[in-house]
């Protein structure tokens, strides 16, 4: 399987970007700014995380080893996870539900991704 961590890496920046306009509308004092704070820090992390695998494999595109047929598709929900965004308005709980989720679905994917070997498969047709 051949995991693409751009896209990934995109969708934790986006409701990172989601989380810092909610967090300007929620009151000045209170708990509800420190959890949402919390989530941005942990959200920018994983996007971190994910982009020294980049690096260190030199390519967005990693090749993981056999899998499962359950592993493979959690693997493909988490990449679909993290392509979902915030809505404005959204209740507070949801809001945190939907962090929790894409940080186990950033971890998924990293956790893989980084035993995971280059994928030049892409580079090796754009020189031909």
């Amino acid at each position: 399987m051949i995991l693409d961590l751009q896209p990934a890496i995109d969708g934790l920046r986006m409701l990172k970007s989601d989380l810092e306009a909610y967090y300007w509308d929620q009151p000045m004092h209170g708990s509800r700014r420190e959890q949402i704070g919390y989530c941005i820090r942990q959200l920018s992390d994983r996007a971190g995380a994910l982009e020294s695998i980049v690096f260190a494999k030199g390519t967005v595109r990693v090749r993981v080893g056999d899998l499962a047929a359950e592993e493979s598709r959690a693997l493909a929900a988490a990449t679909a996870m993290l392509d979902m965004w915030m809505t404005e308005g959204e209740p507070f709980e949801r809001t945190l539900q939907i962090v929790a989720d894409a940080l186990a679905s950033a971890d998924r994917i990293g956790l893989r991704a980084a035993g995971g070997t280059p994928d030049l498969g892409l580079a090796l047709v754009l020189r031909t």
